[in-house]
């Protein structure tokens, strides 16, 4: 199976990094390193603050998944002055600082 051009961009960049292949260390080692590939080349003002984390369970997996219900969590970023709720399951709505507010259902996909 061919590899998509964009993870095999970002594998031949890791590649030419001249560190180890993460499998060749210690699972340590390889934490360290993965933090550094996704939380470390963030500049403090680009890191979200989290207000909350719910952990939920969903039903149903796509067809030829494994059964049974998934489990997901759904994290809410701190926000100054804007307000985010979910009015119904699937539903959301932001308000903003200067009180607009914008509802957002769930997208529908073609079966």
């Amino acid at each position: 199976m061919p590899v998509d051009p964009h993870i095999g961009a970002m594998l031949a960049m890791l590649g030419e990094t001249g560190a180890p292949p993460m499998h060749e260390g210690t699972p340590e080692e390889g934490r360290a390193a993965y933090l550094q590939l996704t939380q470390g080349v963030r500049a403090p003002e680009q890191v979200v603050a989290v207000a909350s984390v719910e952990d939920r369970v969903v039903r149903g997996r796509p067809p030829g998944a494994s059964t049974g219900p998934m489990s997901t969590a759904r994290s809410r970023p701190q926000s100054d002055g804007w307000d985010i709720t979910e009015v119904k399951p699937g539903w959301h709505q932001w308000a903003t600082p200067s009180g607009r507010r914008y509802t957002k259902g769930p997208r529908q996909y073609p079966v």
